[in-house]
């Protein structure tokens, strides 16, 4: 006879599922551990990742600190630098380090800086940037912050030149123009008398054409643009030597065209825009400076002319007054960046 199963008694198989419940409760015990660990470490991780971003920042920052302070900077001794200084979620530190040693008004010194951003004082990341240190842009003959272009062989340039530079453009104060004119004129202007003469600070609110032999003893200051056509051969604009403390200044608030004119200028000429020279003789002594593009082709009609622009500062110190930076504080000096020079330290 087939008996039955023996079924274990109650009491064993209660052991049974106490010892599978321990073992299921340390199963999940261990994985959630180790799942709070995992969540732990990232989100320590995110929090690195995300403070040595902030790191960067800080330290771009210092850079740019750096540029600006480089760009204000009075004298010849040179800017030292700044440590900890507060920016944000942390601080950076930014050293200078300037080949040739000392800035002058004669040798334009690469200057590098070096910034590391620190965030809760643990998290650094440091970069650098180079720079070619000028004067500022009125310290120098021909100045554009978008770029020249030379298509003339017959150009003689005496004084420093830069275009492309890091510094930002000034504003031009209409107030304070305004307030220096002897003669304000309204609207558009055209000069046409052979052989016509102005004397006095002309403030002009519209554009300003001269088409023929001109003389101007004094400024120009002109809230539109400044044309000199090919029938003005003998223009000039010049300084009598009992006003040499006043100099010239010829000012666009749009773009400066000289075609097919023989100019002289002593003075200092700014085009808030372009600024075009073809197919003339132009004579500038003082500084030539634009926002915008700067043209140079002085013999494109292939009449033999040229241009001839002598740095002067006795006769560019005139128009400063002229003009804004927005915080109130004139560059001393003009920056140039130095392509691909960005580099990450660590």
């Amino acid at each position: 006879m087939i008996g039955r199963p023996r079924i274990p008694p109650l009491a064993d198989r209660r052991g049974f599922a106490y010892v599978m419940v321990l073992a299921l409760l340390a199963i999940v015990a261990v994985t959630g551990t180790g799942f709070a660990l995992f969540a732990r470490m990232e989100a320590e991780s995110a929090a690195a990742h995300t403070e040595a971003l902030q790191a960067l920042y800080v330290a771009e920052a210092g850079l740019e600190y750096g540029a600006r302070a480089l760009k204000v900077y009075k004298g010849n001794s040179a800017w030292t630098g700044v440590t900890d200084q507060a920016f944000g979620p942390g601080t950076f530190t930014v050293t200078v380090n300037y080949s040739p040693a000392r800035p002058n008004g004669t040798v334009y010194p690469t200057v590098q800086l070096t910034s590391t951003g620190t965030v809760r004082g643990r998290y650094k990341r440091t970069v650098r940037r180079r720079f070619k240190l000028y004067p500022s842009m009125f310290g120098l003959a021909v100045y554009s912050q978008l770029s020249i272009d030379e298509r003339d062989t017959d150009t003689v340039v005496t004084g420093g030149v830069a275009s492309g530079t890091y510094a930002s453009f000034p504003s031009i104060d209409w107030t304070a123009v305004a307030a220096s004119a002897t003669t304000t004129l309204l609207g558009n202007q055209t000069w046409s008398t052979p052989g016509g003469t102005k004397t006095g600070d002309f403030h002009i609110t519209g554009n300003l054409t001269i088409s023929a032999p001109t003389t101007v003893t004094g400024s120009l200051l002109v809230q539109g643009q400044i044309t000199l056509t090919a029938t003005a051969l003998g223009t000039t604009i010049t300084v009598p030597p009992s006003s040499a403390a006043w100099p010239a200044a010829i000012i666009a608030s749009s773009s400066l065209k000289i075609d097919a004119a023989n100019v002289t200028i002593n003075g200092r000429v700014y085009g808030n825009d372009t600024v075009d020279i073809k197919n003339g003789r132009f004579t500038l002594k003082g500084g030539l400076y634009a926002k915008k593009k700067i043209t140079n082709d002085p013999d494109s009609g292939g009449a033999g002319g040229y241009t001839t622009i002598t740095y002067s500062p006795l006769v560019t110190g005139r128009a400063e007054s002229f003009f804004t930076y927005g915080t109130g504080t004139t560059p001393a000096r003009t920056l140039k960046l130095d392509p691909g020079s960005w580099f990450l330290v660590q």
